[in-house]
């Protein structure tokens, strides 16, 4: 069982992802570059996340396949919601999509397993399979934080001022390793090993 629970994260994120046998249980939506491999009785299942609480979906169990041509089924049986019962088949709760020049969707059969996941879930097949519309270039600059206020408030060791262009800062070293320079306290290390950075005026 593989989970993510932030919503912005996918649960598995994968370059190549293979299975032979039994049912894979993965909590939230699935991306892969190439196809995904199955082999034997092996069913991939992505489930939605649910909260029953507040009535939303953190996630809602897509797969995404870079690679044109994936196979869905084998052929194959999905058993919608279930953890067990699905035999060789990629099934979901969401949407199924593959291919980025020939972008094709999965059939009724093993996406959109959960009747309230289909009905907020937009699918990217409805208009046909021409590929998927890309966001606007952006036309301005990101903001420049030396004359943001407030990202100037957090630096340290500045004496709150901004960073000073083409200033020589003394080196930030973690663990004997030089990682920068810039002006503020040196990284800490807590009890489980990690380093935490302090935002500071920097050069690299």
């Amino acid at each position: 069982m593989a989970q993510a629970r932030p919503g912005s994260l996918r649960a598995v994120s994968a370059g190549t992802l293979t299975c032979s046998s039994g049912q894979v249980n993965v909590g939230g939506s699935v991306v892969t570059q190439n196809l995904i491999t199955r082999s034997g009785t092996c069913a991939v299942y992505a489930h939605a996340q649910y909260d029953a609480a507040s009535g939303t979906y953190s996630d809602l169990g897509n797969i995404s396949v870079y690679a044109d041509a994936q196979s869905w089924t084998a052929p194959g049986t999905c058993v919608a919601g279930a953890n067990t019962g699905s035999l060789s088949a990629i099934c979901s709760d969401g949407y199924e999509l593959s291919g980025h020049t020939g972008p094709a969707c999965a059939a009724a059969s093993t996406s959109y397993l959960l009747a309230g996941d289909a009905a907020i879930n937009p699918n990217p097949c409805a208009a046909g399979t021409a590929l998927p519309p890309v966001p606007a270039r952006g036309t301005v600059l990101p903001p420049e934080p030396n004359t943001d206020a407030a990202a100037i408030a957090t630096l340290q060791g500045t004496g709150g001022a901004a960073c000073l262009p083409g200033a020589v800062y003394p080196n930030i070293v973690v663990g004997g390793t030089t990682v920068g320079t810039g002006l503020g306290p040196a990284p800490a290390l807590d009890a489980s090993g990690y380093y935490h950075f302090k935002p500071v005026a920097t050069a690299t």
